[in-house]
């Protein structure tokens, strides 16, 4: 990582840990900030364990087919 894309990550989470919308950068909601993400990237990776642990490759083909049925389409631009 170099130094321009670290100071991209540090403006964008000081900027959307703010929680009035103004374009003030505040310092003190990025650590919340960060921390809410770190739990929701975790809950993400134990979801998708949970749901691939011991199935059998029919079981994750099923799955698969399941969750392409549940797909929402995509709106053209």
């Amino acid at each position: 990582m170099n130094a321009e894309e670290l100071l991209k990550q540090s403006y964008g989470q000081m900027h959307f840990s703010n929680e009035d919308g103004g374009w003030r950068l505040l310092a003190d909601r990025v650590v919340a900030y960060a921390n809410m993400h770190s739990a929701k990237r975790s809950h993400t990776q134990q979801l998708l364990y949970f749901a691939v642990k011991n199935r059998s490759l029919r079981q994750l083909f099923a799955l698969y087919h399941q969750l392409q049925l549940m797909r929402v389409p995509r709106v053209p631009n």
